[in-house]
């Protein structure tokens, strides 16, 4: 069939010829693309991961720093509550002892 193609209509064989090269290098071309769109979704996956994990390694250190803010007021509230309690009970304490002494 193609040498009858060949022998009666040579310019319809060239163009079956050329159209199976063009299909060719059309599917060459476009997995050529699908590679280089590959590699670069691969390149930007990495960059966001990479991203990610210094997101989280900052996100890490703001809660150290604020447990640790915690933690300094916390200690510093209790301080303070534990020194006006001493105070206050010392307060009470003179003035029991007045109370007494003015009665006895």
């Amino acid at each position: 069939m193609l040498e009858k193609m060949f022998t009666d209509n040579p310019i319809a064989f060239l163009m079956l010829i050329a159209s199976i090269v063009g299909t060719g290098y059309l599917v060459v071309y476009r997995l050529d693309r699908l590679e280089a769109n590959n590699a670069l979704v691969s390149v930007q996956i990495n960059d966001f991961g990479n991203e990610l994990d210094e997101f989280e390694d900052n996100m890490r250190e703001d809660v150290d720093d604020l447990e640790d803010d915690m933690t300094r007021q916390l200690t510093e509230l209790t301080l303070t509550m534990t020194t006006e309690l001493g105070e206050t009970n010392t307060r009470v304490a003179v003035l029991e002892q007045v109370r007494k002494n003015n009665k006895g």
